[in-house]
């Protein structure tokens, strides 16, 4: 009777359980709006997705070090975390002595294709950012091996001469599956990643997307920034190549993040110490968070160079010695660049392209026309090595940009000089930017756009 006397009435059991449960919901959404992993909030656990929100942030100053926070919830991806002097040594080599700070626009970069149905089935979608440059020469890579690459087309034979085709030997491979084109897009990878380890060895890094870290200074970014990537070290060219294939939705992820990390693997297959003998003193990164020709070249050669001639050179125009000798192209590049800069007007401003970025191994271009980066290819891979095959071929462009909606198709004739008027001016008889390009390769040749309004 006594106990039956110290029952509740239901009505209060119920008014203390919505009180319980209201109390729970409210700890539930503070834990929700925490940024980072893992915390306590009085006896109550969580695990929270990442969000902020303004009355947490004396929760969170109230832990000891953030970095504390982060290892709490250790990352299951694969490799070690990056230590925080390495990540400062990248922020050197990209950014100098300037503010440690990704732009949107890198932040969202990251790898997508074009449709499988339209006319650029091969080609990966090039938005108008800063990170276009680095995309489009890893295109010239995944071209090169649609193309080229004999191991992934076993029992394919090169046409030679029994042809009335100027399109001859591999155009078909211009419409490939999905799973093709993604091979071509790994094997692409590899080789860069490689090539830039002096093909002993090379880095894969990724990161966590969950621990995106507060910045509250840059010393914290760059703390928060090594905890989110994860480095993994390869010394066999294959096992990097499993790797990556197991991993690739990363660097697909359409909310961005992909070029990023690759660009974060190809500096540290690089390695730092050997990255900052090839800048001399320059950086991966104009002022203005831009591509710089140096971090170009080191994703089309493995090697960070911002000299384009051969060889080296250790007197300038006039004669002078240089302060230190400049280093350019040592050797035949696998795929080429070509370049033209209308706003370099004096003769000592313009660009020197040397033979080993003119005629690559193989006939596809990475070109760099007045700041806009595109590619220029043809299917005949006999054009940069028999001379014969060069008075009358074509040469197909490709920019990854929404405006180009159908191919063009150029073709290219050595042995016709192309007509110009003597009574035109200057401005009149200028070509366009891509005819220049070509004429910096094939002066003087006849180029036809096959009925195509020149767009560029």
């Amino acid at each position: 009777m006594a106990s039956a006397s110290k029952k509740q009435p239901p009505e209060s059991r119920m008014a203390m359980g919505d009180s319980h449960k209201a109390n729970m919901d409210k700890l539930t959404r503070m834990a929700s709006s925490v940024e980072i992993g893992t915390g306590v909030l009085g006896n109550f656990k969580f695990k929270g997705p990442v969000r902020t929100r303004a009355f947490t942030t004396s929760v969170l100053e109230t832990k000891t070090d953030m970095a504390d926070v982060l290892d709490s919830n250790a990352s299951k991806l694969p490799g070690r975390p990056l230590d925080y002097q390495t990540a400062l040594e990248l922020k050197q080599v990209l950014f100098g002595t300037r503010m440690f700070s990704f732009d949107e626009e890198w932040k969202r970069s990251c790898f997508q294709w074009q449709s499988i149905k339209g006319a650029f089935s091969y080609g990966l979608y090039c938005p108008r950012d800063k990170a276009r440059g680095v995309i489009m020469a890893i295109q010239v890579h995944i071209v090169r091996h649609l193309l080229f690459d004999k191991a992934q087309h076993e029992g394919v034979h090169y046409l030679r001469d029994e042809t009335d085709s100027l399109d001859v030997s591999s155009a078909f491979r211009l419409k490939p599956e999905d799973e093709e084109r993604k091979q071509a897009f790994l094997l692409a990878l590899v080789d860069i990643l490689w090539a830039a380890g002096d093909n002993k060895k090379a880095t894969v890094v990724l990161q966590d997307r969950k621990k995106p870290g507060l910045l509250h200074s840059e010393e914290k970014k760059l703390q928060f920034f090594a905890q989110s990537l994860h480095a993994s070290e390869f010394t066999d060219k294959e096992d990097m190549r499993v790797f990556l294939r197991n991993h690739l939705e990363l660097l697909m992820y359409h909310e961005g993040g992909g070029v990023l990390m690759f660009l974060f693997s190809i500096i540290l297959s690089r390695t730092l110490p050997k990255l900052r003998e090839d800048l001399q003193d320059e950086y991966l990164f104009t002022d203005r968070n831009q591509c710089c020709v140096a971090l170009i070249m080191l994703v089309l050669t493995g090697r960070a160079t911002s000299n384009l001639f051969n060889g080296k050179k250790v007197y300038d125009k006039a004669g002078e010695a240089l302060p230190k000798p400049l280093i350019g192209m040592s050797h035949r590049a696998d795929c080429g660049f070509l370049v033209v800069d209308r706003s370099k007007i004096k003769e000592e401003e313009k660009i020197e392209v040397g033979s080993m970025l003119k005629t690559p191994r193989v006939p596809v271009w990475l070109t760099f026309l007045n700041g806009r980066y595109s590619m220029l290819f043809c299917t005949n891979i006999r054009l940069t090595s028999d001379w014969r095959a060069e008075h009358r071929f074509l040469l197909h462009y490709y920019n990854g940009q929404p405006d180009q909606t159908d191919e063009a198709v150029l073709t290219i004739d050595t042995k016709t000089t192309a007509p110009q008027s003597m009574s035109e001016s200057f401005e009149e008889r200028q070509p366009p930017l891509l005819e220049e390009c070509i004429h910096t390769r094939w002066p003087d040749a006849c180029i036809d756009w096959n009925g195509a309004l020149p767009f560029i």
